[in-house]
């Protein structure tokens, strides 16, 4: 029987600056241009990006906007990862609506 060490309880690869806050919270992404958009979940967000879940891979363009309903707020945002059905992003501007 193997046993964990306490000291090693909580102890993650995080290497992120900033903390996460966990989400779980629909939201909309939407190509800059236009052409596509569609209902998504905010699975986690820092200060500089989020990771989103799509009900169904897509081919997600380099460039969107996320559109975060509760704090009514649109995100410029870069994809930097694709793992699909869950996509991270960058956040490249900002504003309200």
């Amino acid at each position: 029987m193997s046993q964990i060490s306490i000291a090693t309880v909580g102890r993650t690869s995080e290497k992120r600056s900033r903390p996460r806050r966990w989400r779980l919270e629909v939201g909309r992404i939407s190509s800059t241009d236009g052409a596509f958009a569609l209902q998504c979940t905010i699975v986690d967000m820092t200060v500089d990006g989020a990771r989103v879940r799509v009900r169904e891979p897509l081919n997600m363009p380099t460039r969107i906007r996320l559109f975060d309903t509760r704090e009514r707020v649109v995100y410029a945002a870069d994809l930097i990862w694709s793992g699909p059905p869950e996509y991270g992003l960058r956040f490249t501007g900002r504003s309200t609506f």
